[in-house]
């Protein structure tokens, strides 16, 4: 029975790992170097967790910082030609 258990925990294990991996901003941190080593798309260590951005200044010309991800847009009034705002990105509708 205990051998049973095991094998069914490990393979679940091996199944489950793959998709698992952290995003930098579910790593906790201390200073911005600490995100820097998880993923170089994360500078910056804002209230313990990695984050892209800490303002409008860190982030490229015509984004925005919402939540510590630099974002095209918030709303669709933010989108022109009719597009719309999905996911923080303007996209055609």
């Amino acid at each position: 029975m205990t051998r049973a258990f095991l094998s069914i925990a490990a393979l679940a294990a091996i199944v489950i790992t793959p998709g698992c991996a952290p995003e930098p901003r579910s790593v906790a941190c201390s200073n911005d170097a600490q995100c820097e080593d998880a993923d170089e798309r994360f500078q910056f260590c804002l209230e313990s967790r990695c984050v892209e951005c800490v303002g409008i200044s860190s982030c490229p010309d015509g984004q925005s910082c919402d939540s510590g991800v630099c974002v095209e847009c918030v709303s669709d009034e933010e989108c022109s030609g009719g597009r719309a705002c999905d996911d923080g990105a303007c996209k055609a509708r």
